[in-house]
């Protein structure tokens, strides 16, 4: 099974619900686990795209193996693995779902139809979320909260059942965390860790959620431990990478077992106190430079407007900035004829601001390297800007 973009928190709820009767056939059924139309899974490749027709694209895929081929009709894409099908997707509002989900259907919508599915798992990335039914063998990805892609798989085992036993309060539980660390990679939250497991062998997952400074969630996702289940005596390990937007504050780190997701057996909570990682995050994400127009009191283009708009503070910044601009002068005491003439005025310069607190704005003068010939109030700069320095620090 391929767990992509985040895959991930989820309810693993018991065995799957018959599927409902329609009324008239689909013109594209989709059939879980199996296939899309007249496309099946473990097809050869070659008599796949003889019934798909000529695909738009084809790029390779998140596996070596891996060949995705692109379409712009009934099919989205057809990705194969060693001369076989082995995802089908679609995009078209045509194709159902043997429980009966479209193209345009709700995440509620989703998880009605799919209520009884053996296990999920959900991911968010942004506006995007994932729904993946490994037991089933089908994906759903949303965006805005609706349907926009629908994928089959081949589906995996359903893991063994087994329920494990509450301890007694007070009691040290059978599952312990070994590790766990935490890092920033630009705008990506990276958590890995390891569990032990002193009991019964279990089945398990585990649950990240990520806290910013205001108390939303700025991300969230699962994975399985590996290897899984985990034997009496086992560790496991897992590692969740996670896109983030904001600054994180605090994280959660859940262990939960497969068929009983609204149980924590172990769970562990941290403050995030070491900053500083998210310094990229801040100055190419979060920060905003502007050039200002021409004021009574001010030349356009001589100015600039910074804005922070993270939860920390910002120091030593320098940007570079390059602005761009076309206007037409008519010279003045020449002995030329005065015709208008246009030209294009490039002009480079560097902003500084010492501090920037959260969420502020300053307006600073631009160190211009030259002027041109573009004076005056005129039309606006088209301006494009680089952080040369700067760092992030807790505001006091």
């Amino acid at each position: 099974m391929r767990f992509a973009l985040l895959l991930i928190a989820a309810a693993l709820l018991a065995a799957s619900g018959p599927s409902p009767v329609h009324s008239a056939p689909i013109p594209c059924p989709i059939v879980e686990g199996v296939g899309v139309g007249s496309i099946r899974l473990g097809m050869p490749t070659a008599e796949a795209l003889r019934l798909a027709g000529n695909p738009a694209g084809r790029v390779i895929g998140t596996r070596a193996a891996e060949t995705v081929y692109l379409f712009t009709t009934t099919l989205a894409q057809i990705t194969t693995e060693s001369g076989q099908v082995s995802r089908i997707a679609t995009r078209h509002p045509t194709c159902a779902t043997g429980q009966g989900v479209r193209i345009g259907d709700s995440e509620a919508r989703v998880r009605l139809a799919y209520e009884k599915a053996p296990g999920s798992l959900r991911g968010r990335a942004g506006s995007v979320v994932r729904y993946v039914f490994p037991f089933t063998g089908v994906e759903f990805v949303l965006t805005d909260g609706r349907v926009t892609l629908i994928e089959v798989f081949r589906p995996d085992a359903v893991p063994a059942r087994v329920t494990p036993t509450p301890a007694a309060p007070g009691a040290e539980s059978a599952l312990q965390f070994r590790s766990l660390t935490r890092r920033v990679e630009g705008t990506t939250f990276v958590v890995a860790g390891s569990v032990s497991n002193a009991g019964s062998p279990l089945a398990l997952f585990v649950q990240v959620v990520l806290v910013g400074p205001d108390g939303g969630r700025v991300a969230e996702g699962t994975t399985t431990l590996v290897p899984n289940p985990i034997g009496g005596g086992g560790t496991g390990s897992f590692e969740v990478r996670l896109p983030i937007d904001d600054v994180v504050s605090r994280l959660t780190v859940s262990v939960r077992p497969m068929n009983r997701p609204t149980i924590a057996l172990a769970e562990v909570s941290q403050v995030v106190s070491d900053v500083a990682g998210f310094a990229s995050l801040v100055l190419e994400r979060l920060l905003e430079v502007t050039v200002l127009g021409a004021t009574a009191e001010r030349g356009s283009g001589t100015f600039a407007a910074v804005t922070n708009r993270s939860s920390l503070k910002i120091t030593g910044l320098v940007v570079e900035i390059e602005m761009r601009r076309t206007c037409t002068v008519t010279p003045v005491g020449s002995t030329l004829p005065q015709v208008p003439r246009t030209f294009t005025d490039i002009r480079k310069g560097s902003v500084r601001v010492a501090e920037l607190a959260p969420n502020a704005r300053v307006e600073v003068p631009i160190d211009l390297a030259a002027t041109g010939p573009c004076l005056g109030a005129g039309a606006e700069w088209q301006a494009t800007w680089k952080v040369l320095a700067g760092k992030v620090e807790e505001a006091k």
